[in-house]
């Protein structure tokens, strides 16, 4: 069995420390535990889920003093390379972790193991890769309670797969034998019946055995296509995801009985990152809300705090207060770290709801504002700086308000934290501050690399062997936000960062809808930004991020790309006046000097906040394979591919058939 049950994960975390304290003990070359070679490899895709299953990761691993090494991985071409100089021939490793990577392909075909390397698989993608699940002792994929659902999809599974061979030829054998007996019987017919007395009495001996292998053999292939039927639509359905990965790492935590606050908090923190990106439904993330709700409580009452799970951040906090509360949160773009009129225009919600690329969705917003009772100077001033009266009436006056302007789910549950004596922080404001700086973390100003070296050169004392400060820029953002989450500063400096690229995606989108740049096809709707220069967007000014601009911006980030796409989609679903849905699909072609562009997809949404399957996964494959062109995926979502710019047009006409 392939997979570890959502009740066992803490048997799969002593698994990785026995195997690692068992080799350490026998490696007897090392002479300090800095040059101990490192056992366990733990593979990370640069997403904020992932950050934060890997803080309580390598947290569990530094106490048990287990030597671990951090790799970096934006898609599967990186995931190869690291096979090929990381773990082929890698006698020394015993684990290997997979956070949100790889998951969906077969990790045992993917890679080169040695025979005793045991791979951890916590992915949120699917469909899963059956293989992982049901087909290797070698891949232990953490169940986040789905697997153990799949008896009949697993019985299926192991049919074909362990006995395909012999099933394959038996079905041949079989249609063979048909065949020869019904032209025996032709033959016969024709010949009038050679010794015919003598051959029906043989006959009549062989007739009932014979055809009750006919029966059962015709039996044997149909269930074999039921087989492949169920297989089949297991991962035709789309794709989509499951529990966040630091959900899971959570629960492990939790069963091992080493959970504490900072653990439960990393946790909320990917949920929300799901809910903001629409990778979890509303239903799914009101009952995980609910069940991180009595971890609050119990945790509040475990770490010696009075218990109100109910209530907002208390009055008076002390510099060693951490706590955690629940509270319930605006569709507002960091309220909190802005002002109320900015984060109202720039929030995907209300900006789409309110139709604010028109001047009569800005006069909407405008008065809304009003019928609020907030003047023009205190809605543009910073919330910080806010009348006390006037935030206490931000609540009640939504509440009442928002439905009559098409904002029914303005609110929604969520929890706050507190960090000493500076400003709490939303799990929402720690979800964008981190996505900002994965994507440009190294923007926010000058900054010393060493917390990141010493973490690193901890862990493992060949840092210098991996690149060093010649790591490419999407390695060191990935280091900033992780030291992120120890560092309330620089999550301060991520939000700063948020409301800037968050400036840049509204204005995009509202330039687009405008110019009527989206193209509206039989099967999907299609955005191409061959240039984004020529297309209007602005090069230059005060809102650029970093030595780039608002290309450079979309051009440095895929999800930025779908976050703009999530604003398209949700404008049109709100303000066009057909309600057939169409799934949307994004051209960036923004290196002129590349051969190839990046399309993405995405399923069509019934309403704000919807979580689809997303069918372009196979339907991208399908396209490519009716042209006979290969795609290339340079990240783990199947839904971005890189098509070569001469095989564009033939892709999106063949694209129109797939979906």
């Amino acid at each position: 069995m392939g997979f570890t049950p959502f009740s066992l994960l803490d048997k799969a975390y002593e698994q990785i420390r026995d195997t690692a304290l068992g080799h350490s003990t026998t490696n007897s070359t090392a002479t300090s535990f800095y040059s101990a070679k490192t056992s366990v490899l733990i593979f990370v895709a640069p997403d904020v889920d992932s950050l934060c299953c890997l803080k309580i990761l390598v947290t569990l691993l530094k106490s048990d003093c287990i030597l671990y090494r951090i790799v970096p991985v934006s898609g599967y071409n990186g995931l190869g390379d690291a096979n090929d100089i990381l773990i082929a021939g890698n006698t020394d490793l015993t684990s290997i972790i997979m956070i949100n990577a790889g998951g969906m392909v077969d990790l045992e075909e993917f890679l080169t193991l040695e025979k005793d390397v045991t791979v951890y698989v916590l992915d949120a993608h699917r469909p899963l890769n059956l293989k992982n699940i049901f087909g290797s002792a070698q891949i232990q994929v953490l169940d986040d309670g789905d697997i153990v659902e799949m008896k009949d999809l697993q019985k299926a599974f192991e049919e074909l797969e362990f006995d395909g061979d012999e099933s394959s030829d038996e079905d041949e054998s079989d249609t063979t034998a048909l065949d020869e007996d019904e032209e025996t019987d032709m033959h016969t017919n024709e010949s009038g019946g050679f010794k015919q007395d003598f051959e029906d009495d043989q006959d009549s001996i062989g007739k009932s055995d014979t055809d009750e292998e006919r029966a059962r053999q015709r039996e044997k292939r149909r269930r074999r296509r039921e087989y492949q039927r169920q297989i089949a639509e297991y991962y035709s359905g789309g794709t989509y995801h499951g529990m966040a990965a630091s959900g899971l790492m959570f629960a492990l935590a939790s069963q091992l009985g080493r959970s504490n606050s900072d653990y439960l908090w990393y946790g909320i923190v990917g949920l929300t990152d799901q809910y903001i990106q629409n990778k979890v439904s509303l239903v799914k993330y009101i009952d995980l809300v609910k069940s991180y709700q009595e971890e609050v409580n119990l945790t509040t009452i475990r770490e010696g705090r009075a218990a109100n799970s109910m209530t907002t951040v208390p009055s008076g906090r002390s510099a060693d207060d951490y706590s955690i509360h629940y509270h319930e949160d605006f569709r507002l773009m960091l309220l909190r770290h802005w002002n109320m009129y900015d984060s109202m225009f720039h929030s995907e919600y209300v900006a789409t709801k309110l139709g604010i690329w028109r001047s009569k969705g800005r006069q909407r917003l405008t008065n809304l504002l009003v019928k609020m009772g907030f003047p023009q100077k205190e809605s543009r001033q910073s919330y910080r700086e806010m009348g006390l009266l006037f935030k206490e009436r931000i609540k009640p006056k939504l509440q009442d308000l928002a439905p009559r302007f098409n904002m029914p789910d303005l609110i929604f549950p969520s929890f706050i934290r507190n960090y000493g004596h500076n400003t709490p922080l939303s799990a929402t404001d720690v979800a964008y501050s981190l996505a900002a700086l994965i994507d440009f973390g190294g923007g926010v100003g000058t900054r010393s690399n060493a917390g990141s070296i010493a973490l690193r050169i901890l862990a493992d004392s060949n840092y210098a062997q991996e690149g060093g400060d010649d790591q490419p820029d999407w390695i060191r953002n990935f280091y900033t936000a992780y030291d992120a989450l120890d560092s309330v500063h620089w999550l301060h400096h991520g939000i700063l960062l948020a409301i800037h690229i968050q400036r840049i995606l509204v204005r995009t989108g509202m330039m687009l809808l405008d110019k009527k740049s989206v193209q509206t096809l039989q099967k999907f709707q299609m955005l191409s930004l061959l240039s984004l220069a020529s297309d209007g967007v602005s090069t230059s000014g005060s809102n650029t991020v970093g030595a780039g601009s608002d290309a450079a911006v979309f051009g440095s980030s895929i999800m930025i790309l779908h976050r703009l796409m999530g604003f398209l989609m949700d404008a049109f679903a709100e303000h066009r006046k057909s309600s057939k849905r169409l799934p949307f699909v994004l051209v960036a072609c923004l290196d002129k000097d590349a051969s190839s562009c990046l399309v993405l997809g995405r399923s069509e949404t019934q309403y704000i906040g919807d979580a689809h399957k997303n069918p372009f996964g196979l339907a991208f494959q399908s396209a490519a394979e009716q042209i006979g062109v290969e795609l290339k995926h340079d990240s783990f979502e199947a839904s971005a591919v890189y098509v070569q710019k001469d095989d564009l047009s033939a892709f999106l006409e063949n694209l129109q058939m797939a979906l």
